[in-house]
């Protein structure tokens, strides 16, 4: 059975959850139009640690 103060502590842990849940959905939702320049700018990044990767000569790698 649940007691006022139970019921008060699960009453501030849902405000809780639903103030994260709507906290998410606003950060995302804020962020969605910077997606892609985000993913471009990742991709970038990888692309040139790749490029870095490939110009170290196998002799190189082997004194590692």
């Amino acid at each position: 059975m649940l007691t006022k103060d139970k019921s008060k502590i699960l009453i501030e842990e849902f405000n809780s959850f639903i103030q994260r849940s709507e906290l998410q959905t606003t950060l995302v939702t804020s962020l969605r139009p910077y997606v892609n320049e985000i993913k471009e700018i990742l991709l970038m990044h990888v692309y040139q640690i790749n490029e870095k990767d490939a110009e170290v000569s196998p002799s190189d790698r082997q004194g590692d």
